[in-house]
């Protein structure tokens, strides 16, 4: 896509794992982490890469950043990443989503280039609009910061203030939040190679037993 100039990727690498009982930032995916795994396959779209929140090894240079709200959710980290960066377009993906295709990542910024609306979100199977695997133009910054401001912390509370469109998929789109969530993406994708580090505590064995 020779438009990339106008794409950064923001990787939301923060949040407290509550739910899978570690840090999501230490899963791997055929020894790449997750987050590095997408970007492997997705070189080339995009002018900047910004981590936002812990710092991981990616195969392009990336620039990371910290929340100006701290402790304010998914909407502080797309915030952060929007005032650091120099692009008009922004990909904003949560470090817990793997595997997500090429295909339709340059879907989600053929839209938003095309229809300069404020906000492009994947609509996975069954309806599910996911506000981590989006487009945010940079006028969500400032809205995003008064909606912090004022003690909002949920991205689709952004939603509701932006020109929004959505580009629709038949994949489910996988957010790893629990011990349950990692082991039926192992069981659905058997040939790949889903990792804990080492330190990893109170981990569901049979999403452990599922990877092996």
């Amino acid at each position: 896509m020779q438009e990339n100039q106008y794409f950064a990727a923001i990787l939301l690498n923060g949040g407290q794992s509550q739910r899978l009982g570690m840090d999501k930032s230490g899963l791997t995916l055929d020894g790449l982490p997750l987050a590095a795994e997408n970007f492997q396959r997705w070189q080339g779209l995009f002018a900047d890469i910004i981590i936002v929140g812990k710092e991981i090894p990616l195969p392009e240079s990336a620039v990371t950043v910290q929340d100006i709200f701290p402790g304010s959710g998914p909407l502080a980290g797309v915030h952060a990443g929007l005032t650091a960066s120099r692009r008009p377009y922004n990909l904003a993906v949560a470090c817990d989503m793997p595997l997500i295709p090429r295909d339709l990542i340059r879907r989600l910024l053929r839209e938003a280039l095309q229809s300069r609306a404020e906000i492009v979100a994947c609509r996975s199977a069954g309806g599910k609009i996911q506000p981590v695997c989006a487009v945010y133009a940079q006028s969500c910054r400032d809205k995003a910061a008064d909606l912090l401001r004022r003690g909002k912390r949920s991205l689709m509370a952004l939603f509701d203030i932006c020109q929004c469109r959505y580009v629709d998929t038949a994949q489910e789109l996988f957010n790893i939040n629990t011990p349950a969530d990692a082991a039926r993406f192992a069981a659905l994708h058997p040939q790949r190679r889903l990792n804990y580090p080492p330190d990893a505590e109170g981990l569901d064995e049979t999403a452990e037993k599922k990877t092996e």
